[in-house]
């Protein structure tokens, strides 16, 4: 039988960043040939590894009858000072037996991750990237129109800096197309 990567979302996060996380994520495994499939709530007994994209939807791990074997969990909010979301009484994740790694977007963020990982834990933590679907990027852009709005309606994180790079370089996006 051939392992599938569960990709659980968020149906309902409205983090702007979000929808291309998902559509960059969805590029990648297709194209890595990895088989998956995306739902927004973890298989009843899964047969594979299961990645939480969203806090928000972790909490299914407490309610399975039968845990996967590995969990990944993708963590931006966590140490994130302008989308600070995460509830503390959350950590329960990462000393999860089934938490085999966390995705974290930056190389510098590794440190970050382990600090939250109990002694002797299991879990790898992994500099893994942001999925762009540039595809995505650039129709979003060419829809937008002029108006006051139109930064709070999309941001695409760049990493060049953890926190600043993506308002900054969308907004000078859009600052040289109002030229």
């Amino acid at each position: 039988m051939m392992t599938v990567l569960h990709v659980v979302y968020d149906p309902h996060d409205p983090t702007a960043w979000y929808p291309n996380f998902l559509a960059g994520l969805r590029m990648g495994l297709d194209e890595a040939g990895v088989p998956y499939d995306y739902s927004p709530r973890m298989p009843e007994r899964p047969r594979g590894p299961v990645f939480f994209t969203r806090y928000t939807v972790q909490k299914q791990l407490l309610e399975a009858a039968e845990p996967p074997e590995h969990v990944i969990i993708h963590e931006h909010d966590i140490w994130n000072p302008f989308t600070n979301a995460y509830d503390p009484a959350d950590l329960w994740i990462y000393s999860h037996p089934s938490l085999a790694a966390i995705l974290v977007t930056n190389p510098s963020m590794v440190p970050w991750g382990e600090r939250y990982l109990p002694a002797g834990s299991r879990a790898q933590v992994v500099a893994a990237g942001f999925p762009y679907d540039h595809t995505l990027i650039n129709r979003v852009i060419a829809e937008l129109k002029p108006g006051p709005d139109r930064e709070r309606l999309v941001v695409f994180p760049g990493r060049l800096n953890e926190f600043y790079q993506p308002y900054l370089s969308v907004r000078m996006a859009f600052e040289l197309m109002d030229r």
